[in-house]
Order: structure tokens, then C-alpha cells, then sequence
């Protein structure tokens, strides 16, 4: 694993380096931060009693590099763009709120969209303001009544996820993959659970040595998982009980019996995901690497311009992926070279 403090337009190589990228850049949720979070910038005045946009000017849970607009920008992707193998692809996470934002700048540098995934969760947080109790705090009791039961905001209980892919620089995917292993995705080591079941049809794969393929008259069983869709949930039972009885069919993650509890899958990655950053957007272990696995040829080398907590890194590292680590703080630096080095 390679780490790197500083600017990650700076810092990427300016020629095909990577065969993939797994990234979960700022989301930009305050744009105040634009007017009164830069240094020397007049003190950002109190929403009233909410204090708002005092909180706002320091960015997303206080940090300040969730302000501003990098990742807005398509010369942040194009840097990234051209750091990446013809074909390399490239998954991005997003806010709900602001991913039209990313993924315009994305395809403005030049990547083609092959999809987007939605990550389904079932422990995020309302951030809804009470209209009932605001008013009554403003004095306006006479019309709280009228406003009863209503909010500001619904529950957060998904991320997007945006699936790209740099241009074929060869004639077809067979021949790129043959050029420089990239252009596909690794379609069976993201497979969803397994287990015995019948497939209607011609087996894809009669006559071959293939493991777990049975013939049958009108179909065939395979032991293979289902091919992985582009919906992907923590398994929480909030999650399933919208989902309903499809739930099933959309389990990118099998986890062990003992570990199926409610306490288990969460939006937040548990204390292992995280060790021992205090980054406040840690992604879980089981889904990074998925990931990784998803757009990252055997042996193949994965870049994050946005490290944060190394997520990227150890999901990478566990899936046996060279990684490099950008980021720009030198306190999350700090943090990875220090768990690298057995310090923590």
C-alpha cells in the first residue's frame, strides 16, 4: 500500500498507471461553506436559534473539506480519468442530495456511465426539524396546531453509487481486456449468496470442466450465487421489510448465521471497518470490497484520491490489489501510516 499527502490532482500520474478506482469523495452538502467557511472570511451569522449557517461554514460534521466544490469539478475526474488503463472503471459514491452534481463532472471528463448502484441501509438518521415545536419556539403558538406531524427532511436510507468505465482504446472488451486487463467487470466473484438452484434454459457453460453446473432437460442447477444486481443492502430488517419478499435476490453480502442480527448490519461501519479512525464517513469492510473485487483485474493496481480512512486500501489489500492512497489531510495520512505500521 502506497500513501500519499497532498493534492490528488497533483499527486496522479499524468499516464495510464491504474486498473481501477474506488473512491468516496466529498459529498458537498453545505455550499455556505463557499461564503463563510474560508479563511479569513467574515463569522457566518446565526440562523436564528437554529445557528445554521455557523454550523454549515465548518462543512459536513464539521469538516471542512466537505465544503467547497472539488469534486464538482470535471478537472478533478480528468485527473483521475487519465491516471486510469483504457477501459479501467471506476466506482464513486454520492450523496442523495448532490450526486447529480459529481456524476455530471464525472461524464464531463470523459467517463462513460455504465451504471449506478443504490446501497440500501436501515440505520440512518432523520435530520427533519419539527415545524409544531419551531413555531411554538418562534411564538407562534396559535398556528403550531396547523403544522402538526410536519417536518423539514425524510430519512436518509441509501447511496448512490456511480459505476464508469474510461473509453476502449482497442477495438472490442476482448481486446482491450487482452491489452491491458481492464474494460470488464468481474462478474462471478460478485456473485450473491449460492446454494443448489434450478435455471430455466440452455446452460451457458454445457460441456465445459465448469464447477457446480448440472445438466437437466429443460434447464440446469448451478451452485453459483445470482449475478450481481445493481441494488445492494446492508440486510438490516428495516431494509428487508421495505424490500419485502425480493429482498432476497438483492443480498450482495453473506454473512455467517451468528452475525444475521439487526445490531450487525449498519449504516456506520462497526469498530473493525473503522480502526480507529475518527473519519466520519467510514465505509464497511464487506461492501468495499465487493467493490474492489467488481472492477479490479487479478493482480491489478486501485487508486483512491480520496482516502479518508483507507477503506479503500484495506478492502484492496485483503482482495490481494495493489492500492495507492491520496489524501489531502495529514491527520487521516497520520492515521493509515500508523495502522500500517502496526501503531494502533
Amino acid at each position: 500500500m502506497r500513501v500519499i499527502c497532498g493534492d490528488m490532482i497533483e499527486e496522479l500520474p499524468r499516464e495510464a498507471t491504474f486498473h481501477g478506482c474506488v473512491t468516496d469523495p466529498p459529498y458537498h452538502l453545505t455550499s455556505i461553506v463557499n461564503r463563510f467557511g474560508k479563511d479569513g472570511a467574515a463569522p457566518a451569522k446565526s440562523d436564528g436559534q437554529t445557528g445554521v449557517f455557523g454550523r454549515s461554514s465548518a462543512g459536513f460534521m464539521g469538516q471542512e473539506w466537505d465544503g467547497g466544490d472539488l469534486a464538482f469539478r470535471p478537472e478533478t475526474w480528468r485527473a483521475v480519468y487519465d491516471a486510469l488503463h483504457p477501459g479501467g472503471h471506476m466506482v464513486a459514491f454520492g450523496g442523495s442530495r448532490t450526486f447529480h452534481r459529481i456524476a455530471c463532472a464525472i461524464e464531463d471528463a470523459g467517463f462513460e456511465i455504465r451504471d449506478v448502484l443504490f446501497w440500501f441501509y436501515g440505520t440512518g438518521f432523520p435530520k427533519s426539524h419539527s415545524l409544531e415545536k419551531n413555531l411554538i419556539k418562534k411564538g407562534f403558538e396559535t398556528e403550531a396546531a396547523t403544522w402538526a406531524g410536519w417536518g423539514t427532511a425524510l430519512k436518509p436510507a441509501y447511496e448512490p453509487i456511480l459505476l464508469v468505465r474510461k473509453p476502449l482504446a482497442e477495438s472490442s472488451v476482448i481486446a482491450q481486456t487482452l491489452a491491458t486487463g481492464t474494460g470488464g467487470v468481474n462478474v462471478d466473484a460478485c456473485r450473491v449468496g449460492g446454494g443448489r438452484r434450478w435455471v430455466q434454459g440452455l446452460n451457458p457453460r454445457a460441456g465445459s470442466a465448469s464447477i457446480g453446473a448440472f445438466e437437466g432437460s429443460n434447464g440446469y442447477y448451478t451452485e453459483q450465487g445470482r449475478h450481481p444486481a445493481n441494488i445492494l443492502h446492508d440486510g438490516s430488517e428495516e431494509v428487508a421489510e421495505v424490500l419485502g419478499d425480493a429482498v432476497q435476490y438483492f443480498n450482495a453480502f453473506p454473512y455467517s448465521e451468528e452475525d444475521y442480527t439487526r445490531g450487525h448490519y449498519s449504516a456506520k461501519a462497526n469498530k473493525a471497518d473503522r480502526r480507529g479512525s475518527d473519519h466520519p464517513t467510514v465505509k464497511p469492510q464487506a461492501l468495499m470490497r465487493w467493490l474492489c473485487r467488481l472492477v479490479t483485474p487479478p493482480g491489478g493496481h486501485i487508486v483512491d484520491p480520496f482516502a479518508g480512512s483507507g477503506a479503500t486500501g484495506w478492502a484492496a489489500e485483503a482482495e490481494g490489489f495493489e492500492v495507492t492512497l491520496i489524501d489531502k489531510t495529514p491527520e487521516y495520512v497520520d492515521h493509515i501510516n500508523r495502522v500500517i505500521w502496526g501503531e494502533e
